[in-house]
């Protein structure tokens, strides 16, 4: 891990826990570290944090420039159409993702993370109302569902309002951080550089959204993915400042990565009610660092818990399995590219995250070669069907490696020769895999994977298990009765 980076990291944290830290200041995108050091964060840090004092300087001028154009674009997109008011009946809401670009309708009981947790919730509470974050290409018109969209762009007073925002968080920053010596001159600068950038910009706009929708609704429950993101704080944020009614429950679904402070917040604005976790191991992490939530967090288990009859192929099968950032998916493919032509006994099966068209994405980054390789298979099949047929997973910092332990796969972390981070997210478990740094390294796995006998694979299946769990109607049912207790 970088210095500068690590200093960075450890400066956010004083900076976000600090009274004078306002709504906008937890928007501000490089003070936020959801992901910790993964590479894909990290180096949209870095190409703020190396750059000199004029690099800086017309670098904030620059995005200065953009937020102009967004707001004349926001003006001429609105002329002659109606207000959004975001408005609707329902009593409780799950704020999710939309992420299947080749469907264009959303069906709930197939949701990316609340699928299992929204047929009891709708049982309990009655019809749910989903807001999106929309992560395809297709535009929101193009969608048909009754569920309402988070805007990529507002109206002209909106956006206006928005660099308001931005220009009086300059003053804090400036007269309540830099004045009072609690942050050094170029880390000023660097603030500076983010407060007017197109990220910060997207977090204050999700802030003034969320805003609006719970000043048109009574909203009574307000679900919402739990990672450390910088919306879920604006979301939290704005529910409390215009709604006190309202129950807010962060679902917590994926890992929670090594030294991820989010988790340690103490600041009630901008933490729910209460959390849902995917599996007892999270549940007890977030424990050990806040124990606020002792009895305020429920293990609900996880959609990716599933277990399936495996299959056995003609041939061994490799599951690829990159995270959805840039960095990541093309290391893992040329990694994928090396290995096929040393073995091409195997196959070697790449799974596309959901936020990457994997397809595209390759005749963008690499050569046709890749396409001619008879032992690469790009899946057009769901996570089920391909860990069926799987020998070996290669991963990095997805997550969805524990649904393949789980299924007896063996685990091959990817750790490349000039990266000291470690960004697995198996790491503090006690599941045993094997390492590799390049293609070559791959030989001994094949000669010692016997190694991985029935026992180890119960083993480490246990510990997945409790890292995802199956949906728990226990504790849900808990949560019911906490609820119940609360509204009395």
């Amino acid at each position: 891990m970088k210095k500068k980076i690590f200093y960075f990291y450890k400066e956010s944290k004083k900076i976000l826990a600090d009274n004078n830290a306002t709504v906008i200041t937890h928007s501000i995108d490089i003070l936020n570290f959801p992901y910790c050091f993964h590479e894909n964060f990290i180096e949209k840090k870095e190409k703020i944090i190396k750059k000199n004092f004029f690099q800086i300087l017309l670098y904030i001028i620059f995005c200065i420039g953009l937020n102009i154009l967004i707001w004349i674009t926001a003006y001429l997109k609105h002329i002659g159409k109606k207000k959004s008011f975001y408005y609707f009946r329902n009593k409780a809401v799950i704020v999710s993702h939309f992420l299947d670009s080749e469907s264009n309708k959303y069906n709930p009981k197939k949701d990316w993370v609340f699928s299992q947790v929204y047929k009891s919730l709708k049982k309990k509470l009655g019809d749910i109302k989903f807001v999106l974050f929309n992560h395809t290409n297709l535009n929101e018109d193009q969608i048909f569902s009754d569920v309402i969209f988070i805007k990529k762009i507002l109206n002209f007073n909106d956006e206006f309002k928005i660099l308001i925002h931005q220009i009086k968080e300059t003053k804090n920053i400036f007269f309540n951080f830099f004045l009072r010596k609690k942050i050094k001159f170029i880390t000023f600068l660097h603030i500076l550089s983010s407060i007017y950038s197109l990220e910060t910009r997207k977090n204050i706009r999700f802030y003034v959204q969320f805003k609006k929708i719970q000043n048109k609704n009574k909203i009574k429950y307000l679900f919402f993915t739990y990672e450390g993101m910088a919306w879920e704080k604006m979301l939290i944020y704005a529910s409390r400042e215009v709604n006190l009614e309202c129950m807010l429950i962060g679902y917590q679904f994926s890992y929670i990565p090594k030294n991820a402070f989010w988790i340690e917040l103490k600041n009630k604005k901008y933490c729910p009610d209460y959390i849902f976790t995917c599996g007892d191991f999270n549940k007890k992490k977030i424990l050990s660092k806040n124990i606020f939530y002792k009895k305020k967090i429920f293990n609900v288990g996880s959609n990716r818990y599933f277990y399936i009859k495996k299959k056995t192929p003609n041939k061994l099968n490799c599951l690829i399995m990159p995270k959805g950032t840039f960095i990541e998916s093309k290391s893992m493919i040329i990694l994928t590219l090396s290995l096929a032509k040393l073995y091409p006994f195997i196959n070697f099966v790449i799974r596309s995250h959901p936020f990457i068209n994997l397809q595209n994405f390759i005749k963008k980054n690499l050569n046709e070669e890749f396409f001619n390789m008879k032992n690469i298979i790009i899946s057009k099949k769901n996570l089920k069907k391909d860990i069926q047929l799987a020998n070996f997973a290669i991963y990095r910092g997805s997550a969805s490696i524990l649904s393949a332990i789980i299924n007896n796969v063996i685990p091959i972390y990817f750790k490349y020769l000039d990266n000291k981070n470690n960004i697995d997210p198996i790491f503090d478990s006690k599941i045993e895999k094997f390492i590799i740094k390049n293609e070559y390294e791959f030989k001994n796995i094949l000669a010692s994977y016997n190694f991985f006998n029935k026992k180890v694979l119960k083993k480490n299946k246990k510990i997945a298990c409790n890292i995802y769990s199956k949906f728990e109607k226990k504790d849900i049912s808990n949560f019911y009765k906490n609820l119940e207790h609360h509204l009395q």
